[in-house]
């Protein structure tokens, strides 16, 4: 499998759970009775914590290409 490709694919998986995770906890707020809007974005934010340096690294990647598309 090409290094590139591999990168992509788990650059979709992070963000895509992040995705995931987060429109769950805002359906769950919505929908649910028992789930506090409090409770969710106290949760949201922890979640967002953890995840801020994986995305961080993720976008500054793939921002950082140079204009020949390679990157190391």
């Amino acid at each position: 499998m090409d290094l590139n490709k591999l990168r992509f694919i788990m650059a979709t998986i992070i963000i895509g759970g992040y995705v995931v995770i987060v429109g769950g906890l805002v359906l769950g707020m919505f929908f649910v009775d028992s789930f506090s809007v409090n409770d969710g974005i106290e949760i949201m934010e922890e979640v967002s914590k953890v995840m801020a340096g994986f995305i961080g690294l993720i976008v500054g990647y793939y921002f950082s290409r140079g204009q020949g598309g390679q990157n190391g």
